[in-house]
C-alpha cells in the first residue's frame, strides 16, 4: 500500500513541464490527462509489460486509450465507470483514486458547499495561512495570486499539519456509510 501512495503522488503533478517518472522520458505538463497516464505508465515500468499490452489488459482499443491520453479534461471526465474500473484494478489501487486522476472527483466534492462557496472559502484561508503567526513569516506574498489549485492543495497540507479547520463543512465518510 505504501509503494501505490507514493505512487499516487504523481496526482499533484508540475505544471511547468519539467522531467518526470523514472525511464518514462514523459514531460508533465497541462493535459489533464497526464496524471492518470503517469500512474499507468508507471505500473507498466514496474510491471514489465508492454505498452501494447495495454489495451488487452483494459479491454479498451489501442486508439481509445491513446485518444484519452491526448485528451482534455472534459473528455476524461466523461470516461465509462467501466474504464475506471479497469484502471483501477490494473493499478490495483481503490477505485476513488481513479476517479481523482480522472478529474470525476475534486476536493470540493468532499464539501458541503457550492462552488463558489467553497471557492471563498479557499481565498479566505489563504488569507489566515498568509497572517498566521507562526508560519506567516515564510509564506511569500505570491501565495494571494497563486493558481487557485495551488491554494487549495496549500490550504489542505496546513489543515493536515496544523490540525485547524480552516475550511468547514467537509463531509464525513462515515455519515455517508451510515
Amino acid at each position: 500500500m505504501k509503494d501505490k501512495v507514493k505512487n499516487l503522488s504523481t496526482l499533484a503533478g508540475d505544471k511547468n513541464g519539467t522531467e518526470s517518472g523514472p525511464e518514462s522520458g514523459a514531460k508533465v505538463g497541462t493535459k489533464k490527462s497526464e496524471k492518470l497516464f503517469q500512474l499507468i505508465d508507471q505500473k507498466i515500468i514496474d510491471s514489465s509489460i508492454k505498452k501494447s499490452e495495454l489495451s488487452k489488459i483494459l479491454g479498451y482499443s489501442t486508439n481509445y486509450i491513446h485518444q484519452l491520453r491526448n485528451s482534455d479534461e472534459k473528455q476524461l471526465k466523461n470516461v465509462s465507470d467501466d474504464f475506471v474500473n479497469a484502471v483501477a484494478q490494473f493499478l490495483n489501487v481503490p477505485k476513488i483514486f481513479v476517479l481523482v486522476a480522472c478529474h470525476k472527483v475534486e476536493l470540493n466534492d468532499f464539501y458541503q458547499l457550492s462552488r463558489s462557496e467553497y471557492e471563498q472559502e479557499i481565498e479566505q484561508a489563504i488569507r489566515y495561512i498568509f497572517n498566521d503567526k507562526n508560519l506567516g513569516m515564510i509564506v511569500s506574498d505570491e501565495i494571494l495570486n497563486a493558481d487557485f489549485k495551488v491554494k487549495e492543495l496549500i490550504v489542505h497540507l496546513y489543515q493536515q499539519s496544523t490540525q485547524k479547520v480552516l475550511i468547514k463543512n467537509k463531509v464525513d465518510l462515515k455519515d455517508l456509510l451510515s
